[in-house]
């Protein structure tokens, strides 16, 4: 790839006093250090804490968990470890109990952190909410009054009689690369520079739920929502229809909750909640981590590993993976981006390498150092480059075999707009097939229709949410090296980058991101649209065939759709190009750091 000419990174803003480079191995270094770590029940928490308890015999480990349910926080450790990717080193500790016993579990949650030990030497936070669309609320009292409490604890449990600091820890904050939001150009491994009063965002934020949860109770809205429930279930009852407004309530409340926060992070500069919160949290690091050591890590999307614990490992069914499989399956036949636009991905095992380097590093107190996590200028994918190793793929191994075997489709990239255009007729369509079916007599037809319709319903939401996804542009191109080498890795062995392959070292070119589209060719109707035209026209015949008006009743409350797309599609390509898509280096992400 040709490197970008140095005008293009603002070289008189980039960092020109990095960090020196590890020197010795993680194992050496970590040795005897007690670490307290959160978020391990999440992605990469996993992989972290497999990797300390594989690779760092030497290093203590503390997790903070929180109950869920009936079940006590020790009982979810236990269950962590009886993952397939702790065999290993379950089997050679003897058993779950016994591997789980290396653990120290402190049971907590964000923002209510219990007291924290006075002898923790680094605090690795990696807990948080990874939704894309969280209602503001939620989005703040995890990533920033969460991360409040965790520093306020970690600073009082270091903090004498008399106030003064009887320890330095280091605290290790994973934030997002794409807190930088709209921003162009080149991004430094820096603070970003904004004046966003992050106390006043986070009073705003936690009053929006009481002012909204108002608005939902008043006359005017509560008759809205009961006629519409009226609608559907006026045969069913008045207590159906009651039960169908309170539900209808709460999901006018999450709905203008998340549109709350979408709305307030567009008008700072931010593409949603999540990037907002994430920004607002690193300033919390920087504002109550001054008197102690603090390191800030931001990964792109971090997608399954690539070496470690075995190629492909990734936990859940998540990130590219229902998109993969559904075009594999044959029930993606278009996607709304463009083939040109780069989707930042780095495998996980990358990015917990990095993490665990970090925690390695003695920054300055008072400075917090920054570090870019993700495969840069240097080795950028785009999404007709996924689309090709997809397809190669499927052809090579069929989903399905004989006749279950499905035709692959030929992606056009025709772009956001025709695809918002095709579903705001299915929209149209969809609400008609609805009314349609409440003048049908109830009868296994009937029930076949409203699953289909509810099938219907699903898929386009989820290809609305894509296609949302999908519709920032923004050129923003990654920082190079003053000194031209990768800095604080632990016995770094370069490798070639190759596409399709993420590498995590520091970059020197450029990139730009863009979600608009050179063509706009028609984009096929979809299996959404076929259902909702079936069903409407199914309903019509069978309520035109219908001589008795009274046996004409709607679905009662147990067949109605919520309209809700599954989380995994939503959150996918929300991660691709919804956070303002910049192009960052890593300084840290061999995955060969324990060579």
């Amino acid at each position: 790839m040709t490197a970008a000419p140095a005008s293009a990174f603002q070289a008189d803003h980039l960092p020109t006093d990095p960090p020196p480079l590890l020197d010795g191995r993680l194992s050496d270094l970590l040795a005897g250090k007690k670490i307290l770590m959160t978020g391990v029940t999440g992605f990469i928490g996993e992989q972290i804490l497999w990797k300390v308890l594989t690779e760092l015999p030497e290093t203590k480990v503390r997790v903070l968990v929180r109950r869920k349910g009936s079940t006590n926080a020790r009982e979810r450790v236990v269950a962590l470890v009886k993952k397939k990717i702790f065999t290993a080193v379950r089997d050679a500790a003897g058993g779950a109990e016994e591997l789980a016993s290396r653990i120290e579990v402190i049971e907590g949650d964000l923002p209510n952190v219990p007291e924290l030990p006075g002898d923790i030497d680094v605090l690795l936070h990696c807990a948080g909410d990874v939704s894309f669309d969280p209602p503001i609320d939620q989005a703040f009292l995890t990533n920033v009054v969460g991360t409040k409490a965790l520093l306020t604890r970690l600073i009082e449990s270091v903090t004498g009689p008399d106030g003064t600091l009887t320890r330095i820890p280091h605290y290790v904050h994973v934030s997002t690369a794409y807190t930088a939001g709209r921003r162009r150009g080149a991004i430094p491994e820096a603070a970003h520079s904004h004046d966003v009063d992050y106390e006043a965002e986070m009073k705003a934020a936690l009053a929006m739920k009481d002012l909204i949860e108002a608005q939902s109770r008043t006359a005017s809205q509560l008759t809205k929502l009961r006629r519409q429930a009226e609608r559907l279930h006026r045969q069913a009852g008045f207590l159906t229809t009651a039960e169908d407004t309170e539900v209808r309530r709460k999901e006018w409340v999450a709905a203008q909750l998340v549109a709350a926060g979408t709305e307030r992070a567009r008008s700072l500069g931010w593409t949603d909640a999540y990037t907002f919160a994430k920004a607002m949290g690193e300033r919390v690091v920087a504002d109550l981590g001054k008197n102690i050591k603090v390191s800030v890590i931001r990964p792109a999307i971090v997608e399954s590993s690539l070496i470690h614990p075995y190629p492909g490992w990734i936990e859940g069914f998540k990130m590219a993976d229902p998109i993969i499989l559904a075009y594999g399956r044959g029930s993606l036949p278009e996607f709304p981006a463009s083939p040109d636009a780069v989707i930042d991905i780095i495998p996980c095992d990358f990015v917990v390498n990095a993490i665990l380097a970090v925690c390695a590093t003695e920054p300055e107190v008072g400075a917090p150092e920054y570090y870019h996590c993700a495969s840069g200028a240097r080795n950028p994918l785009t999404f007709r480059g996924i689309f090709e190793h997809v397809h190669k793929y499927f052809s090579e191994h069929p989903y399905g075999t004989g006749q279950k075997s499905a035709k692959l489709a030929l992606w056009e990239f025709p772009g956001a707009a025709p695809v918002q255009r095709l579903l705001q007729v299915t929209e149209v369509l969809h609400g008609v097939a609805e009314r349609a079916l409440t003048y049908i007599p109830r009868s296994p037809m009937t029930r076949g229709l409203a699953a289909k319709l509810d099938r219907a319903a699903a898929s386009s939401r989820s290809c609305a949410n894509t296609s949302r996804c999908t519709r920032s542009t923004c050129s923003p191109s990654c920082i190079s090296s003053t000194t031209g080498r990768s800095r604080c890795t632990a016995r770094f062995i370069p490798t070639t980058p190759t596409r399709g392959a993420s590498t995590a070292r520091r970059s020197t070119g450029t990139s730009t991101w863009s979600a608009s589209t050179s063509r706009r060719s028609p984009i096929p109707y979809g299996a959404w649209s076929r259902h909702v035209v079936g069903a409407v026209s199914a309903a019509r015949r069978t309520a035109s065939s219908s001589r008795c008006p009274r046996a004409r009743s709607g679905r009662t409350s147990s067949s109605r759709s919520t309209w809700t797309a599954p989380c995994s599609a939503r959150t996918c390509w929300r991660r691709t190009c919804g956070h303002g898509s910049p192009s960052w280096a890593s300084a840290v992400g061999c995955a060969r750091w324990l060579a």
